[in-house]
């Protein structure tokens, strides 16, 4: 029973633990129509000066409020990944059309 016990406390300290993560992380708000890319790979793409085919995997309304989960970043991009409200998740560059970083979110 004690080790049932300690188990059950350890799985609810790291639930909280990653909710308090992820309630501290930036948020990023859409500005206008823009696109969500399946991976990192694909938005740099669109942001080339040759586009890939890359097809996106969902398009976001302007006011749309994004956490940034964590971010990379290459030779000549900056790009974010992020969960939507609707709990999608998804690459978008810094800099894309619609994308408004707040403060925070640039390393």
């Amino acid at each position: 029973m004690k080790r049932r016990t300690v188990i059950i406390l350890a799985c609810a300290l790291g639930v909280l633990a990653l909710l308090a993560w992820y309630h501290t992380r930036p948020e990023i708000v859409v500005t206008d129509i823009t696109l969500l890319w399946a991976s990192e790979y694909d938005a740099y793409r669109q942001g080339s000066s040759h586009p890939g085919p890359g097809i996106p995997k969902a398009q976001m309304n302007s006011g749309e409020h994004l956490k940034l989960l964590w971010s990379t970043f290459g030779k000549d991009y900056l790009a974010f990944f992020v969960i939507r409200p609707s709990s999608q998740i998804g690459w978008i560059l810094y800099g894309q059309p619609g994308i408004a970083p707040s403060r925070g979110c640039i390393p």
